[in-house]
């Protein structure tokens, strides 16, 4: 029989996209899993012919993990339509980079069965995988029961185009959100592979509540719960010790907003790591009200900046001090001489000695709430101005 007409044979008896796949495997003997852009597994054959454990917890989990999923994108970084990989474990696997109108939607991944994949049909298989890329890219995720991460995703990606849409799949998932509840954004392009996994690891002892997924550069996770100072630390200290940034939202109020939570969160981790180049956690809820600036002309935004922090920048600029720095620390950790004497590195000695000098010289009012917010206000957009210049500049 015809490569096509055989496969056109299959795909119209093939009543679903999971019975499709189920027909293809037993046609080529191999099982098959596809996933999409998002690493999300949305549909698989089972594996009753031999142990894989990657597979099969793959499978189980409904994700690709982490550090896999950043390894296969850096293998297609060359532009390879497919490629075989090979150490894995003892089981060969074929990976078919899958797109559907000029826009990447996933993989189809072929495990390899009695060391048959060079002698599949190749033709076959490039035909079927026309038909995986369509199947992906219109794969409706309300038809189907879905794990939390994906539904996570899903709301991410604002895969549920209506609030009727949202609410009507809120109810027919596991998925429950609290009166308090937050999502952690982690940056991790530039970690190293080795350490992902340790990373992941040690997210999940500072807390097992997470929900994890990735989407693009970045790892979300979602707390249904408060978090604790505590919490909050470990977390800041790991991501100084993998050399990463984050940011954890103000509270979420509306669920079917998160995608705009995460870009509105994305935006401002952007502009901050900019500014500070620091590895550390930061919380939207200190530095959200610098957003409405961000589009504004620069040379406009330093009119908005307090009086008294420009005259106190002006004297570190000419006498090359940095009480700027001094300040920020301070007034940033609720006016702690042991916080700010860690962050700086200095004698909390020396930071009194500062603090009397910074009075004298700008009038520097601590004890005004409204005072500091503005001095904490001018400072975030301070730094981040400097480095808009800096970049100029290069």
């Amino acid at each position: 029989m015809d490569t096509y007409q055989k496969l056109f044979e299959i795909y119209t008896k093939s009543i679903s996209i999971n019975d499709f796949v189920k027909n293809i495997t037993r046609e080529i003997n191999n099982p098959i899993a596809l996933i999409n852009e998002n690493f999300q597994i949305i549909s698989y054959s089972d594996n009753d012919l031999y142990n894989d454990s990657f597979y099969d917890e793959a499978t189980k989990i409904g994700f690709w993990s982490l550090s896999f999923a950043k390894k296969i994108t850096d293998e297609f970084n060359d532009g390879s339509e497919y490629k075989i990989i090979d150490y894995i474990n003892e089981h060969r696997r074929l990976f078919i980079r899958l797109t559907y109108d000029n826009k990447f939607v996933g993989y189809c991944v072929i495990l390899e069965i009695n060391k048959n994949l060079d002698s599949l049909n190749k033709e076959f298989v490039k035909a079927a995988s026309i038909i995986f890329a369509k199947s992906i890219y219109t794969f409706d995720p309300i038809s189907k029961d879905i794990s939390n991460e994906t539904f996570l995703i899903n709301l991410i990606n604002h895969i549920y185009i209506s609030r009727q849409i949202y609410l009507e799949r809120l109810k027919r998932s596991n998925f429950h959100q609290n009166t308090d509840s937050y999502i952690f954004i982690f940056n991790i392009k530039n970690i190293k592979n080795e350490k992902e996994d340790y990373f992941l690891k040690a997210l999940r002892e500072i807390n097992s509540k997470l929900i994890l997924v990735l989407k693009d550069d970045y790892l979300i996770c979602y707390l249904n719960e408060n978090y604790s100072s505590s919490t909050f630390s470990k977390i800041d200290n790991l991501l100084f010790t993998y050399h990463l940034d984050g940011i954890v939202s103000s509270k979420i109020l509306d669920l079917y907003k998160l995608d705009e939570i995460f870009s509105l969160n994305v935006k401002l981790l952007t502009a901050l790591n900019n500014s500070f180049l620091e590895y550390k956690l930061y919380k939207e809820e200190d530095y959200k009200i610098i957003l409405p600036f961000l589009e504004i002309d620069k040379n406009i935004l330093f009119s908005f900046l307090n009086e008294k922090i420009a005259k106190l920048y002006h004297y570190d600029l000419i006498n090359k001090t940095n009480y700027i720095d001094t300040l920020y620390a301070y007034i940033l950790n609720e006016r702690s001489l042991n916080e700010a004497s860690k962050i700086l590195y200095l004698h909390k000695n020396t930071i009194l000695y500062r603090l009397d000098k910074i009075k004298n010289i700008a009038n520097i009012n601590l004890e005004n709430y409204n005072e500091k917010l503005s001095y904490i206000f001018s400072i975030v957009l301070l730094y981040y101005l400097l480095n808009e210049l800096h970049k100029i500049n290069l």
